[in-house]
């Protein structure tokens, strides 16, 4: 019984000693946990290494960085002990983001793993690009793509709401107009795109969606809804409706009086 309580205490030496001799990491982010990092900023860490003695260990180390949804992971080799950068690539999802650091422990061959979390700012971003009467939008931020854009032809100005258009996807639009020149404006508020002289074609102002296989003659919607562009025809009709609407009043008085006699 005597030597197998020296071997237990032994034993439980040996254990407490590898633990107090176990290195430590820690990883952390230079802004606070308030504050967010702005679509494309990198991303910076601070990885430090101790030893048991909580003396500063300069090795490398294994950081895995990941959104929420799993959707894009970067892995890195970095030094300890130092400022490092992490550019994330374009259209970075927004959200909360975890920075993973991993490291072997030599003394104990213990894997030492330790989390940092940081968040990136929404970033609703489209590029417009404009190939004669062909509108490409294309969503260059990191989140759905839905806003309503303004879209003047000439004297003539419309909107077209374009919802959910997922990172790095595309639309694409052709204005049209009655057959001649014109300059053309379209932004959203944030981008803007101009050309002057445009050549285009068609019976009435508006925007055909290009992806409807058989899209209405006319003025048509992008996705899903329509655009109503201001135009000399819509106020001939309206003048056209109101004066019939007079005719038939008279008409009707007239009428009225034809048979009192």
């Amino acid at each position: 019984m005597e030597k197998k309580s020296v071997l237990f205490i032994i034993s439980a030496l040996l254990l407490l000693s590898l633990v107090l001799a176990q290195n430590k990491l820690e990883i952390s982010t230079i802004k606070s946990a308030e504050e967010k990092y702005s679509p494309g900023e990198n991303i910076t860490l601070r990885i430090s290494l101790y030893d048991s003695s909580n003396s500063i260990i300069d090795d490398a180390v294994l950081i895995t960085l990941s959104d929420s949804a799993k959707t894009k992971k970067i892995e890195k080799i970095v030094p300890t002990n130092q400022i490092v950068e992490v550019d994330l690539g374009e259209n970075a999802p927004s959200g909360a983001w975890t920075a993973l650091a991993s490291h072997a422990d030599k003394n104990t061959g213990h894997q030492l793993n330790k989390t940092t979390f940081f968040f990136i700012d929404l970033n609703e971003l489209a590029r417009f690009e404009l190939d004669g009467d062909s509108l490409t939008i294309t969503n260059i931020g990191n989140t759905r793509y839905t806003k309503t854009i303004s879209i003047i032809l000439g004297e003539s100005i419309g909107t077209k709401n374009i919802e959910g258009l997922e990172v790095g996807d595309s639309v694409k639009l052709r204005l049209i107009a009655p057959d001649g020149e014109y300059n053309v404006k379209i932004t959203d508020g944030k981008t803007t795109i101009s050309r002057e002289k445009v050549a285009l074609t068609g019976e009435v102002i508006g925007v055909l969606d290009e992806r409807l296989s058989n899209p209405a003659p006319g003025i048509t919607g992008g996705i899903g809804q329509q655009s109503i562009f201001k135009s000399t025809f819509i106020y001939i009709f309206l003048i056209a409706v109101f004066v019939a609407a007079i005719l038939l009043a008279v008409e009707n008085k007239y009428r009225k009086k034809l048979g009192k006699m």
